[in-house]
């Protein structure tokens, strides 16, 4: 049993390296790792968490995308206080990929952060991908003022902003301007995996 366990932790900090790699250097992320990741973050989860991330994974229309996260929530609910974080990682998951936010690979893992670290896992990974954003605007030259404005408007207008183009085929920002969140969130995994040794 120990041996799995060690395996088991070796093949996801292994993954979460080749997340990180592929991420900051293709700007895409192999299919392969990431349900790797998900194979290896489930085990030890309640049947109904397997079900509902298999269904976010799989689920193929990105604009309706928005009808299953009341579904992860409510299970969350159900499930009691071990099931708010796989809820919270489904849930805004999926709606940042339906919304246009975030690319599939940034939702899967921030989902199996979730389902394999509970939620220090997304505390971790919150605290990660700001840092992240801000290490990135500073190297962009760009200034706090204009997140500020973005927020502003956001709550002005309360619309949030989608990021896909009316064709809803390509992203309407282009990828050189994109946070690599998989990477930041990957990072994350990788911080969280170290901690599980120690």
């Amino acid at each position: 049993m120990m041996t799995i366990t060690i395996l088991r932790s070796i093949a996801l900090f292994g993954l979460w390296a080749v997340v990180v790699v592929q991420d900051l250097t293709e700007r895409k992320v192999s299919v392969l790792a990431l349900a790797g990741l998900t194979l290896l973050a489930l085990p030890g989860q309640p049947w109904p968490w397997w079900v509902l991330t298999w269904v976010a994974m799989l689920w193929p229309w990105r604009r309706n995308g928005l009808a299953l996260p009341p579904v992860m929530l409510a299970v969350g609910i159900l499930a009691g206080a071990e099931g708010w974080a796989p809820a919270l990682a489904l849930a805004v998951g999926i709606a940042a990929w339906s919304l246009g936010w975030w690319g599939a690979a940034d939702s899967v893992v921030l989902i199996v952060l979730g389902m394999r670290y509970g939620m220090a896992g997304l505390l971790v990974g919150a605290a990660v991908s700001a840092g992240a954003a801000l290490a990135l605007m500073a190297i962009r030259g760009r200034s706090l003022r204009g997140l500020f404005a973005i927020v502003g408007n956001v709550v002005a207008t309360r619309k949030l902003p989608s990021l896909l183009s009316e064709e809803g085929e390509e992203d309407a920002i282009p990828a050189d301007a994109e946070m690599p969140a998989a990477a930041a969130l990957a990072a994350a995994g990788l911080a969280m995996e170290v901690i599980t040794w120690v």
